[in-house]
């Protein structure tokens, strides 16, 4: 599954960077081209769970505006 089957904002929050993670664990190309692949992969994970850990921090102080 591709990160973008499921439609904006609809990633399980967490689980599927997790599962995208554990992949990529398991990859171990021998071509040139497959390791860069493999690498700007697991640069993007990265940068998505530090992007979701910012967001997560911006919008619990302001919780308590929407009850």
């Amino acid at each position: 599954m591709q990160f973008g089957e499921r439609g904006a904002g609809r990633l399980n929050r967490g689980g599927d960077l997790d599962i995208a993670a554990r992949a990529l664990r398991g990859v171990r190309p021998q071509a040139a081209l497959g390791r860069t692949l493999r690498a700007l992969a697991v640069d993007l994970v990265a940068e998505v769970r530090r992007l979701d850990r910012r967001i997560s921090a911006v919008a619990e102080p302001t919780s308590w505006c929407n009850s």
